[in-house]
C-alpha cells in the first residue's frame, strides 16, 4: 500500500462548468453560523450541511429535506415543520412537514436551525475545483493516490494549517482507509482558558504594534494565571507557549498560541553544541588532521620565506658594502697622462701669436659752430 500526491490546490474553491452533458447541480447558500456558505448539490445525492442532510432528487427518503425537479418545477419536501420570507415583496409563509409543495427562488427559507436560499434553477455542469483568490481563511485542497493489492483510488482532502475536521474513509483493494489533510490533535496534560486578549495599534493606523492574551493555565497540581507575548512566552512542564498571532473576524477575540514540546531535543541540541565546540577546540591541536596537516604546510612556507628574506638581505648588504667600497678609493692620474692631456689640447705658436696683440680703436669727433 502507499500513497502519492497527484496535485495541490490553494484556496480551493468548488466551480460548476457548464456543459450540456453534465449533471444538474442545485446551487444551495445557507447561513449557518452567521456568515454565508455556498454549496452545490448533485442530482441524485444528499449532503450533511452543519448537521442537516439536503438532498437533490435523492431515491431514499433519508433526506431531511429533498428537493425535486418536477417537469421543470423545483419541489420540496421536509420532515419538518419551517417558513420562509420573500424579501423582493416581504411576503412570508410556512412550510410544512411532510408536504411536497412548489419551491420559490430567492426566498429565505427557515427548516429547524438551517436558513437558506437558492437563487436559481438546476444548471448542468461539471464541478471542478480550482484555485480562487488568495484568502487565508480558505482551506486548500490536495488530490491523493491511495494503492492497495493493485487497486488506485483518487481521493480529493480539503484542509490545511488548523484544520482538524472532514476527514474521509476510503476503502481501497479490500482495506479501509481514513485521510485527512490539516492539523494532528494533541492533547496537553492541562488546559489553558483565555481570560483577555489586549491589542495595541500604531496612533493613527490599523497595523499591530503589540498584542499579548492573559489566561489561565488549570492542571491537577496547581492553577495560575499568566500573560503571554512577544518574547515572554509561558513554559509548564516542558511545554512551551509563544504569542503566534490573533484572529478578530465575526465578531470574536480569538489568539493563536505556537506549542513547543522538545524536552529530549533541546538537550541533545546543547549537548551536540558543546561537543562541537569541544571538538573545535581539540582539532587545534590534534596529530594527524587536516588542520595540523595545513599547520605544517603553512610552517614550512614561513620558513622558506625566512630563509629567501635572508638571502636577499646578504645580497642586497654584500652589494651595498661593494658599491661603498669602490666609491672611497682615489683615482691616480700618472705623469704619462698629463703629458698626453697636454699634448692633446696644446696650440701652434703661430696661432697663438695672432691672440697676443690688442687692438684699441680710438674716436675724436671736433665741436660743431654754434648759431
Amino acid at each position: 500500500m502507499y500513497k502519492r500526491q497527484v496535485d495541490y490546490i490553494p484556496w480551493a474553491e468548488k466551480k460548476l462548468i457548464e456543459d450540456e452533458n453534465g449533471v444538474e447541480h442545485l446551487f444551495f447558500v445557507e447561513s449557518s453560523g452567521g456568515s454565508r456558505h455556498e454549496h452545490w448539490i448533485k442530482k441524485g445525492t444528499i449532503q450533511n450541511i452543519h448537521g442537516i442532510l439536503v438532498g437533490f432528487d435523492a431515491d431514499n427518503d433519508n433526506a431531511t429535506v429533498n428537493f425535486k425537479n418536477k417537469n421543470g418545477v423545483l419541489k420540496m419536501i421536509s420532515k419538518d415543520n419551517g417558513a420562509w420570507f420573500r424579501m423582493a415583496d416581504q411576503e412570508k409563509g410556512m412550510v410544512f412537514k411532510d408536504s411536497l409543495q412548489d419551491f420559490q427562488y430567492l426566498t429565505l427559507h427557515t427548516i429547524g436551525e438551517l436558513q437558506f436560499v437558492i437563487p436559481r434553477p438546476a444548471e448542468k455542469g461539471i464541478m471542478k475545483t480550482i484555485s480562487g483568490p488568495k484568502n487565508d481563511k480558505i482551506q486548500d485542497v490536495i488530490l491523493i493516490d491511495i494503492t492497495a493489492n493493485k487497486k488506485t483510488e483518487r481521493v480529493e482532502l480539503k484542509g490545511g494549517k488548523f484544520n482538524s475536521d472532514g476527514s474521509k474513509e476510503v476503502s481501497v483493494g479490500g482495506l479501509n482507509f481514513r485521510v485527512l489533510y490539516g492539523s494532528k490533535t494533541l492533547k496537553t496534560p492541562f488546559s489553558i482558558k483565555l481570560n483577555d486578549f489586549q491589542l495595541d495599534k500604531y496612533p493613527g493606523s490599523e497595523s499591530a504594534a503589540a498584542y499579548a492574551s492573559e489566561i489561565t493555565l488549570i492542571d491537577p497540581k496547581e492553577t495560575f494565571d499568566y500573560k503571554i507575548f512577544m518574547n515572554h512566552i509561558l513554559d509548564h512542564r516542558g511545554y512551551k507557549f509563544f504569542q503566534a498571532s490573533y484572529d478578530l473576524s465575526d465578531g470574536k477575540e480569538e489568539t493563536h498560541l505556537s506549542v513547543n514540546h522538545d524536552f529530549l531535543g533541546t538537550f541533545v541540541t546543547y549537548l551536540g553544541y558543546s561537543l562541537l565546540y569541544i571538538g573545535m577546540i581539540c582539532i587545534l591541536f590534534a596529530k594527524n588532521t587536516r588542520f595540523d596537516v595545513l599547520k605544517k604546510g603553512l610552517a614550512k612556507i614561513k620558513k622558506k620565506k625566512l630563509t629567501m628574506s635572508i638571502l636577499a638581505t646578504l645580497f642586497l648588504s654584500s652589494f651595498i658594502f661593494g658599491q661603498h667600497t669602490n666609491s672611497h678609493q682615489p683615482n691616480k692620474i700618472t705623469t704619462h697622462q698629463i703629458d698626453s692631456i697636454l699634448k692633446a689640447n696644446m696650440v701652434d705658436a703661430k696661432h697663438a701669436e695672432s691672440f697676443n696683440k690688442l687692438v684699441i680703436c680710438l674716436l675724436y669727433t671736433s665741436p660743431s659752430p654754434r648759431d
